[in-house]
């Protein structure tokens, strides 16, 4: 499965060497360039402002709000808020 991902603010064709960090889980996908921050490409999950909300809910965050029967969740995730 392809997926696509990119850094579309980041300039590097200035010249100067850049640090590229790109890792792949499942079809999941991350890119970083320099210190910027990191960018989550998961095709497989609904993603809200840059949270996965599964792994929300996993945390117990207020906002997200579980209903029928759910079962529960490892008490860390591999996404801490």
């Amino acid at each position: 499965m392809s997926v696509p991902i990119g850094d579309h603010f980041t300039k590097v064709t200035d010249g100067n060497y850049h640090v590229v960090r790109v890792t792949r889980d499942g079809a999941a996908a991350t890119l970083q360039v320099d210190s910027n921050d990191v960018i989550r490409k998961d095709p497989t999950s609904l993603v809200f402002n840059g949270k996965r909300v599964i792994d929300l809910a996993c945390v117990q965050d207020p906002f997200i709000v579980k209903e029928g029967n759910v079962l529960l969740c490892p008490t860390t995730t591999r996404y801490d808020r």
